[in-house]
């Protein structure tokens, strides 16, 4: 009986909400010992995959009366704004986190007419799915630039990211000890590096979509092998990551195993996004061993920009003043491409694109352009746009940008427009140390 008031309720609200949920989609718990668990049904803002500034609400069936207080805590501690707990004996449970961390947790038990007078009534207690967002109060530090997350649920998301760098550090780690332990063709142990960053970025990309749910609806059994996750991903994204299944394939398998040990179900990506694979990548590179990091990584002087100080330099340039055939954006040393992405953004949103005789999606293409001396930056910008699209349902309005693999000084006023096609009006950088633009 209780599975079949769990199906009501949830008939109830998907039917008045006109929003259909994500089904069983694992989630990491609160106890940092404990894998990962399923979610029943969940929602989030706009129908995206979940995120951590995303989750909206969940209806859970509790199959023990004894798990009501740990799904009373999970409510409590992560980013999300309420839940439907269904109990055993045929009781629901309201669960409503406050925004302020200092007020006590929500909790309402009701019977499922009153579920359903609360959906309809007119002026509602709660939300809808996208009405459910609360304002904070109280002064904005620079951190809170990077994510919007409230008080309650910051150490949450703390220790989820701690727990993910600790699994990405422990596999890069192995994987590189691991190299001695099997023969290789390749002569440069630098050229080995190069595959094992690529394999563990794009196996970081395939595991956070895997748990997003990006592979359900083809009926993709999780599992620990590498290269089926990325043959998945290759078959789906329509060859993008044919170049990265061949280094996986090539670095061997004593190689890989360090990744599947280290990054797989035991992890939990759900609540992550785009911005950690940059971020990941930015961190695998600078703590490279001495002995894998050559003259050329050395010199390449890397200061990064987190994504949402990109996305508020590209707010403020005034780019209406350029016309939009003129509007070309430029980043010389694009890191790990949170500048272009943000420009990207900044571009599709005015709405004088359409006046353009390109195609919205040809024109930012067209009109955001990359470059940096680094090749796996290139792959890096590729697989944050692909994120980016299949987490935010924009897939035709983030086009990957043209990208080059030039040196920043090799660029002046004379050749920029013969090297990359087009002489930019707008120029964005995290400056370079040392260097001067000749632009």
């Amino acid at each position: 009986m209780a599975n079949q008031l769990f199906n009501e309720v949830l008939d109830i609200t998907q039917g008045i909400w006109k929003a259909e949920p994500m089904r069983n989609i694992r989630m990491p718990d609160v106890n940092r010992s404990v894998q990962p668990i399923n979610v029943d049904a969940l929602w989030t803002d706009s129908g995206d995959l979940p995120d951590v500034g995303k989750l909206a609400f969940l209806i859970q069936f509790v199959a023990h009366e004894r798990d009501l207080v740990r799904w009373k805590q999970r409510l409590a501690e992560w980013p999300i704004r309420g839940g439907l707990l269904v109990s055993p004996d045929e009781t629901i449970h309201l669960v409503e986190p406050p925004s302020d961390s200092s007020q006590p947790l929500g909790y309402k038990v009701l019977s499922i007419d009153d579920w359903r007078e609360t959906l309809v009534s007119p002026k509602p207690h709660l939300f809808t799915p996208k009405a459910l967002s609360k304002f904070r109060d109280g002064q904005l530090s620079f951190a809170d630039l990077e994510e919007h997350i409230d008080k309650r649920s910051f150490s949450f998301i703390s220790r989820q990211r701690q727990k993910i760098n600790k699994a990405f550090d422990k596999a890069i780690q192995a994987a590189l000890e691991n190299i001695n332990t099997v023969q290789n063709p390749i002569s440069s142990r630098n050229e080995v590096k190069k595959h094992i960053i690529r394999t563990a970025i794009a196996y970081l990309a395939a595991r956070i979509l895997e748990d997003k749910g990006f592979f359900r609806s083809d009926g993709v059994p999780q599992s620990n092998d590498i290269l089926n996750l990325l043959q998945c991903m290759v078959d789906h994204t329509n060859g993008f990551f044919t170049e990265v299944l061949k280094s996986a394939k090539f670095v061997g398998i004593n190689v890989r195993q360090p990744f599947a040990l280290h990054m797989g179900p035991s992890v939990n990506f759900t609540l992550t996004n785009h911005r950690d694979v940059g971020r990941l990548y930015e961190k695998a590179v600078i703590t490279l061993p001495d002995n894998l990091q050559d003259q050329k990584s050395e010199d390449l002087n890397r200061h990064y920009t987190p994504f949402k100080v990109s996305e508020r330099i590209l707010e403020l340039l005034p780019l209406e003043r350029i016309r939009p055939k003129e509007r070309f954006i430029f980043d010389p040393a694009a890191g790990s491409g949170s500048l272009l992405l943000a420009a990207t953004r900044r571009l599709s949103q005015m709405s004088d694109i359409d006046d353009n005789q390109d195609s919205p999606r040809e024109y930012l293409s067209n009109h955001v352009i990359g470059n940096d001396i680094d090749e796996d930056v290139k792959l890096i910008t590729q697989l944050r746009y692909f994120l980016a699209r299949e987490s935010e349902n924009h897939t035709d309005l983030l086009p990957s940008p043209q990208f080059y693999n030039e040196s920043y000084e090799s660029f002046n006023r004379d050749n920029i427009s013969q090297k990359i096609g087009n002489k930019p009006r707008i120029i964005v950088a995290n400056p370079i140390v040392g260097l001067k633009p000749k632009v």
